[in-house]
This record gives structure tokens, sequence and C-alpha cells, in this order.
């Protein structure tokens, strides 16, 4: 007899104690329930350790869940989107290979961080079904995901600058509000402000918090956080070199010259020549 995935709750009593729930995710997705008749399966347990459920039947036999078939879809507006040609679903749980539950829960949210990555900051998993075969011991697993709209850069939300001036974080983002978000993106911009000069620590996120709560929000505001380094340095340095003998240095760097967001570096290194032999 052939298991079936339903979200109903089973009516029969031996069904009921035969089904085990191996799914569970966000309120309205269809989720997947292995079942079988009670004369073939006794349950469908997890073997501790690897993960792999196990198909135990009531002659007490038991079979490891491997992989018959895998099916995977995209749909929404981004369905065509060339950005979304490697999402291609689990590789771990292709057709031969030994079903299991953990890898298939980080699998559904590795697909949905993927289309998160290239601007689809609404996706979701909207079917999601693994349908056991009890007599071969395997499992078809079904997979769906809507990406919902592109979502856009917003502006900027800029905590924690004290003496610089905004434009100069806002001079170094390679975006501009309405461009199509990436996280390629956040992440050279994050990086600019890292190697900028300006910054002892910085960081640089959406804000998913705001995008949830806006449904027909088509933009995502970037809150970017900073700790300033100081203005002004001087630096002293003492060295020896096996050329040049005892030397010295002092070091000037003003990070805003007059308010301007330029920077001056100036050196002046002192040294006697060690005579040679």
């Amino acid at each position: 007899m052939r298991g079936e995935a339903h979200d109903r709750q089973e009516r029969d009593p031996d069904h009921r104690e035969a089904a085990q729930r191996h799914d569970h995710g966000r309120p309205g997705e269809h989720h997947g329930v292995a079942r079988g008749g009670a004369q073939l399966l006794r349950g469908v347990q997890q073997h501790h350790g690897a993960g792999e459920l196990v198909a135990q039947r009531t002659d007490g036999s038991a079979r490891t869940l491997a992989v018959a078939a895998s099916a995977f879809r995209i749909t929404g507006p981004g369905r065509d989107d060339p950005a979304l040609s490697d999402v291609r679903g689990i590789p771990e749980l292709a057709a031969g290979r030994p079903f299991q539950a953990p890898l298939w829960q980080s699998g559904k949210r590795s697909l949905v961080d993927a289309l998160n990555r290239q601007g689809y900051l609404r996706a979701e998993v909207t079917s999601s079904e693994a349908r056991v075969d009890v007599a071969t011991g395997s499992v078809a697993l079904e997979l769906v995901l809507d990406t919902g709209p592109r979502i856009a850069f917003g502006e900027l939300g800029i905590d924690g600058l004290e003496r610089y001036d905004r434009r100069i974080i806002e001079d170094l983002r390679p975006f501009a509000p309405g461009d199509p978000y990436t996280e390629a993106k956040l992440q050279e911009f994050q990086a600019r402000l890292r190697t900028a000069g300006y910054f002892s620590s910085v960081s640089a996120l959406p804000d998913l918090i705001a995008l949830q709560r806006d449904p027909a929000a088509d933009r995502v505001a970037i809150e970017v956080i900073v700790t300033e380094l100081q203005r002004r340095r001087v630096v002293f340095g003492l060295g020896y070199s096996t050329d040049e003998g005892p030397r010295g240095q002092v070091g000037f760097e003003h990070r805003d010259i007059l308010g301007t967001g330029l920077r001056l570096e100036s050196a002046l290194v002192l040294s006697a020549k060690r005579q040679r032999r």
C-alpha cells in the first residue's frame, strides 16, 4: 500500500497511530505526512544520529527511506528570472539519497535564503510534501516556492555619526534608491565602509521588520550603524634597519578637512645611514 501526504487529521485510529508528521513550517504552508496502512506500517521513526527515517513494518522488518523522486518548482513574479537559474532544489536529497528530515528542513530554508539574496525578500514555501511508499521504502518529494515581488533598495537610515557628514556614507553606496536589492551589492557597500578609513566598526542590514509590517512596500530601507574613528591621529614610530641604522617616524592624519570628508596624510621619517666597510 502506498502512503500519501495529507494536511488533514487522520480519521482512522490505526492510520492516525501509524502517521508521523516530519515537516514543520509557517502557518498556511502545506506539509507532507507519512502515512501507511496498519497492516504494512507500524511507524515511521527517525534513526538517531543520522537523522534518517526508518519505516518499520508489522512483520518486524525495517527499511531506511530513500528518495525516489524530487520535484521542485518556483512560482511567482520571479519564476523566469535568470538570477535564479542556479536554484534547483535540494542536492542532498536527490533521487537515490537517504531521506533525512533535518536536510529536508534546512534545505527548504536554504532555498528561501537563495531567493532572498536576489531581492525576493517575501519569498516563501507554498507547498511541501513528502509522500512515503511503504512497500518500497521510498519517499517522493515535492516542493513549491513562491518568489513574491522583487524588492528594491530604499533609503539609508544612519546611526552613530557624530562628527562626519552623512554624505560620506551615502557616496560610498554602490546602489541608488529604487535599484533592485541584492545581497551582493549590500556586502559591497559594507566592504567600502570598512575600508574607507572613517569607521572602526560598520553594520548595514535591510530593515526586514518594517518590510514585513507593510505588505504593500516595494522598497526596503538599509539600516547603517557605524562607530567613528577619531578625526585626527598622530602616530610615532621607532625602528632599526640594517641598511640605514636607527630611524624614527612621525605621522599625522586628518580624516575630515574643513568638514568636506577629504583626508590628509603626512609623515616625516628620520634615519641615520649606516656606514659600510
